[in-house]
C-alpha cells in the first residue's frame, strides 16, 4: 500500500490524500520555490493505522455524531479516540515505510519538523492555524511518538470547537503528516499577498523577526511589519519592532526561548533588497493559487525557504460551485432576469478569467466591489451579465464625480496604466523566450495577468453605470446635443492618431514590416488576434480595401472646430466647468486605457508561440480554451487539456462570481445554469436604448448586420459583405472598428453608454447610434430590416 508521497509528486489537487500543508507544499515545490525537502505521510497511512488499532469503528462513530450535530457527545469520543492513538503501536509495515523513506532523505540531518496536515485546514473559509499540531526539531527518536500526536491532534477538544464554531457537521476526518528537513532560520516571518486589515490587494504586508518563526506565529514576539506595493514593489511603509528574545533550536530537541538583549533588535530584519525579493516570491505564489494567501518563510544560508501557504481565511473565499439560483427576480419584459446586460466581447479564455478575479483581487478598487456577475461563453463569444441589484450599486458609486476632483484620479490612474503596459511590452519585445526557464515565463505571465487586471479593474470608471450620475447632473444644465458634443475629447486620442498614421502608411507601397511596426505601434487595432498570420490578414485587408479613401477627413480641423462648439456652449456657464472636465476626463480616460489592454493579445504572441513550441498545444486553443491556472500548468508541466475537454468547453462555459464565491461551469451544465438565471428577451419586437448621436435625423431604416466583438474572422468576412446604408448591430464596437463605420448608416449596441465606444466614434463620425438596448443582437437577426429611432431611441423591427 502506498503511505508515503514525497512533495515532488503532490500538488494542489492532493489535498484528500496530503491534507491541506502537504499539497500546498507540493504545488511550491513543483513550482521551483525553495521548500525544505521532506516527504508526506498521506491519509491511507492513518486509516491503516485506524483500522490495524482497531479504531475505525470509534472514528466512524464520531463522524456519525458529528453529522448529527450530537457536540457533547463528539466531543466524548473523540477525546477517546485521542486518547487511543497516543497508547496504539504504528502497525510494522508502516514503519518500515517510513523509517526507510526517513534513512534515505535524512541521513544528513540530525533533526526534522513534523507537521500536521488535516484535510479539513489551510482552506480560504477555515484556516483552522495552530488548531492541530507541529513539532519543530525533532530527533529520529521521537518520530514516532510526534507522529503519533499529530494524528491525535485532530480529535483535541480545540479541534472539535473548531468544527462547531464553524458548523461543521461533516468534517473530512482525514490527517496527513509532513516530515521535513528543519532549517534554522536567522530570520522568518509570515507573508500575506493581501493587506488583511485594509482588505487593499494591490498591498503585500510582510511580518520578520530573528529567529525561528514560531514566535511570530504564536504572537508571542512583536515582529517588524513592512508593507510594500504589489504592482511596483515599493516600500510603502516599515515598522520596526524593538525584539528581546527570539525562538531558537535547542540542542536536545524542540525549541527555546533565548534572551538576545540589545543584539540586532533596533535596525530591520530585512534589509530593502530582502524585502522587494520576497514581495516578487509572495506575488508569484499567490498568482499559482489565484488567491490572496498567507505565507511562512524562513532566511537561512543567504536565501529565502517557503515553509507554508495557505489561502487569506476571512476574506474572499475561492472558487467554489454554489448553486443561488433562488436569490432570482423575475423582470418585467425588456429586462434580463435577475440581471442586466453588461457588455459582451470575442477574447481569451484567460482574460474573460481576469475580468472576474479582479472583483477579489483588486476589490479595494471600487468600482470591482460587484457581488454577482456571470459570464457565458460559447464558440469564443462572452457576454457578461451583472444583478439589477450591482448595478444600482454602481450607479451609486458615481457619485465620486460630483463629490471630489475625480478628473485629477483618472488622469493619475491613466498614466500609471500606460507606464506599466509600455514597461511589459518593452520586456515582452526584448525577451528570447526560447532561452528561458518555464519558471522565468510563469512569473511573466503572472505579470501579464497583474498588469491587464490592474488596468481592467479601473476601466469600469469610465463605464455607462459609472458616469450616469455625472451626465444627469449635467442634464441638468445643457440639452441632449450639448452634451453629445461636450462628452467628445477636444484632444486627439489613441483612435485618431492611429487614423493620422494609417493615411501616412498608404502613401507608400505594400509593406509586410511596415504594416507589423504599425500593429506594435496600436496593437488594440489587431485584438483577438492570436498569430502573425492572423495580423496581417486582417491588415493585408484593410490596407487594400482604403486605398482610394484617404483623402482625408481633416481630424485635426475637425478637433479644432469641436473645440469652438465647446467654448460656444460653454459660455456664461462657467461654474459647471468642473463636471465638464470630469466628462472629458472620463471620455478621454476610456479609449487611452483600452489601447492598453486591449493591445495585450498582439504583445503576447511570441510568448504563446514558445509555449506552444514546447507543448505541443495550438496557440487558438491555448487561448480559447485554458485558464489561468490551466495556462500555468502547462507551462510547469507540459500538461495540456485532453481534446474532450477542449470540445465540452468549446460548447459553453460559465463563469460566475455570486456572493464572494467563484465557479465555472461547462457544456449543458453551463447551458443549462445559463437558461436558469439569465432569460434573455426573444419575444420582444421592439427595443429601446440610450440615443447617443442624432445627426438631425428622426428615422433610419436600413438591413441589420450583425457583427460579433473581435472575431478576428467574422469581422475580416464582414467587411466583405458590408454594405453601405446598412445599420451595424453589435455587442459593442470595438476601437478596431472605425473603418467600418463609414458605411454604415446608423448604429446599434447592446452595451454602452454616452461615454461608450460606439458613442463618441458615432458622434465623430456623425452617425445615429443608439447605445445600451441590452440585447439587440438577440432578438434582431442578421439581415432583418429595421427602423431606429433617434427622438426616443426605440428600435423595431420591420420584419
Amino acid at each position: 500500500m502506498d503511505f508515503i508521497k514525497p512533495f515532488n509528486q503532490l500538488s494542489i489537487s492532493d489535498r484528500p490524500i496530503a491534507g491541506g500543508k502537504g499539497a500546498s507544499l507540493g504545488e511550491l515545490t513543483k513550482h521551483s520555490f525553495q521548500v525544505p525537502e521532506g516527504f508526506v505521510i498521506i491519509t491511507s497511512a492513518f486509516q491503516h493505522f485506524l483500522t490495524a488499532s482497531g479504531l475505525n469503528g470509534t472514528w466512524i462513530k464520531l463522524k456519525e455524531k458529528l453529522a448529527a450535530g450530537q457536540w457533547e457527545m463528539a466531543e466524548k469520543i473523540a477525546q477517546q479516540l485521542h486518547e487511543q492513538i497516543l497508547s496504539s503501536s504504528i502497525p510494522a509495515d508502516l514503519r518500515r515505510t517510513i523509517d526507510n523513506y526517513y534513512g534515505k532523505l535524512f541521513a544528513d540531518a540530525d533533526f526534522v519538523a513534523i507537521r500536521s496536515s488535516a484535510v479539513e485546514e489551510d482552506q480560504a473559509h477555515a484556516a483552522g492555524a495552530g488548531i492541530m499540531s507541529t513539532f519543530l526539531n525533532t530527533q529520529r527518536k521521537d518520530l514516532w511518538t510526534n507522529i503519533q500526536r499529530c494524528w491525535a491532534s485532530l480529535f483535541s477538544k480545540r479541534a472539535i470547537d473548531y468544527f462547531r464554531i464553524q458548523s461543521n457537521t461533516s468534517p473530512d476526518l482525514g490527517m496527513a503528516v509532513i516530515v521535513q528537513r528543519m532549517i534554522e532560520s536567522e530570520i522568518s516571518g509570515v507573508a500575506f499577498s493581501i493587506n488583511p486589515v485594509s482588505r487593499k490587494s494591490n498591498e503585500i504586508i510582510i511580518e520578520a523577526a530573528l529567529g525561528l518563526g514560531e514566535g511570530v506565529v504564536s504572537g508571542s514576539i512583536t515582529p517588524d511589519n513592512y508593507r510594500v506595493d504589489k504592482s511596483t514593489f515599493q516600500i510603502l511603509d516599515k515598522s520596526v519592532s524593538f525584539q528581546k528574545t527570539l525562538v531558537q533550536k535547542a540542542s536536545d530537541g524542540g525549541i527555546r526561548s533565548a534572551d538576545i538583549g540589545e543584539a540586532g533588535s533596533v535596525n530591520p530584519k530585512l534589509n530593502d533588497q530582502q524585502i522587494i525579493d520576497l514581495t516578487r516570491y509572495i506575488t508569484a505564489i499567490e498568482s499559482i493559487y489565484g488567491i490572496p494567501v498567507d505565507v511562512e518563510w524562513a532566511w537561512a544560508n543567504e536565501q529565502f525557504y517557503i515553509l507554508q501557504s495557505r489561502p487569506v481565511s476571512q476574506l474572499n473565499t475561492p472558487p467554489q460551485v454554489t448553486d443561488y439560483s433562488s436569490t432570482l427576480v423575475e423582470a418585467p419584459s425588456g429586462q434580463i432576469g435577475g440581471y442586466e446586460f453588461w457588455w459582451s466581447d470575442h477574447e481569451s479564455q484567460w482574460a474573460i478569467d481576469s475580468r472576474l478575479y479582479i472583483l477579489y483581487t483588486y476589490r479595494d478598487i471600487i468600482w470591482n466591489q460587484i457581488d454577482d456577475v456571470l459570464i457565458y461563453t460559447i464558440n469564443g463569444n462572452s457576454s457578461a451579465y451583472i444583478s439589477k441589484r450591482d448595478v444600482k450599486e454602481a450607479r451609486k458609486r458615481g457619485d465620486v464625480y460630483l463629490q471630489s476632483d475625480y478628473r485629477r484620479i483618472l488622469e493619475k490612474v491613466a498614466s500609471k496604466c500606460v507606464d506599466r503596459h509600455q514597461q511589459l511590452y518593452h520586456q515582452l519585445k526584448n525577451l528570447s523566450f526560447s532561452e528561458i526557464s518555464d519558471s522565468n515565463i510563469s512569473q511573466i505571465f503572472n505579470r501579464v495577468i497583474d498588469t491587464f487586471s490592474f488596468t481592467v479593474g479601473y476601466y469600469k470608471a469610465s463605464g455607462p453605470l459609472a458616469t450616469e450620475v455625472l451626465i444627469q447632473e449635467l442634464s441638468h444644465y445643457f440639452c441632449d446635443e450639448e452634451l453629445q458634443i461636450l462628452s467628445l475629447p477636444t484632444q486627439l486620442d489613441i483612435s485618431n492618431l492611429e487614423q493620422l498614421d494609417w493615411w501616412e502608411l498608404l502613401k507608400h507601397s505594400f509593406s509586410r514590416e511596415r504594416l507589423l511596426k504599425h500593429a506594435e505601434k496600436y496593437p488594440w487595432i489587431i485584438m483577438g488576434h492570436f498569430t502573425y498570420d492572423e495580423v496581417l490578414k486582417t491588415l493585408n485587408q484593410r490596407f487594400y480595401d482604403s486605398h482610394g479613401q484617404q483623402n482625408a477627413k481633416d481630424i485635426v480641423s475637425k478637433k479644432q472646430q469641436l473645440k469652438e462648439k465647446h467654448k460656444s456652449i460653454l459660455k456664461g456657464k462657467d461654474i459647471h466647468l468642473n463636471l465638464v472636465d470630469c466628462l472629458q476626463a472620463a471620455s478621454s480616460f476610456r479609449p487611452t486605457l483600452k489601447g492598453c489592454w486591449a493591445g495585450m493579445d498582439y504583445h503576447l504572441i511570441p510568448l504563446f508561440e514558445e509555449i506552444c513550441r514546447r507543448t505541443g498545444e495550438s496557440i487558438e486553443d491555448l487561448n480559447r480554451y485554458y485558464h489561468i491556472q490551466d495556462i500555468f500548468r502547462i507551462i510547469e508541466t507540459g500538461e495540456k487539456l485532453s481534446e474532450a475537454d477542449k470540445i465540452e468547453r468549446k460548447s459553453g462555459m460559465l463563469g460566475l462570481w455570486s456572493k464572494g464565491k467563484m465557479a465555472y461551469y461547462y457544456g449543458q451544465e453551463a447551458e443549462k445554469l445559463y437558461r436558469k438565471k439569465v432569460k434573455e428577451c426573444t419575444d420582444s419586437s421592439q427595443l429601446k436604448g440610450i440615443v447617443a448621436n442624432r445627426r438631425g435625423i428622426n428615422l433610419v431604416r436600413g438591413r441589420a448586420r450583425i457583427l460579433g466583438c473581435n472575431n478576428v474572422i467574422q469581422v475580416r468576412e464582414f467587411k466583405k459583405n458590408f454594405h453601405k446604408g446598412d445599420i451595424l448591430v453589435t455587442a459593442m464596437a470595438q476601437l478596431n472598428t472605425w473603418y467600418l463605420l463609414e458605411l454604415a448608416s446608423a448604429i446599434v449596441t447592446d452595451e454602452g453608454g454616452m461615454l461608450s465606444h460606439a458613442a463618441i466614434l458615432a458622434r465623430e463620425m456623425n452617425i445615429p447610434c443608439i447605445v445600451g438596448t441590452h440585447s439587440a443582437t438577440s432578438v434582431i437577426k442578421d439581415g432583418d430590416l429595421i427602423t431606429i429611432n433617434t427622438i426616443d431611441g426605440t428600435v423595431q423591427l420591420d420584419n
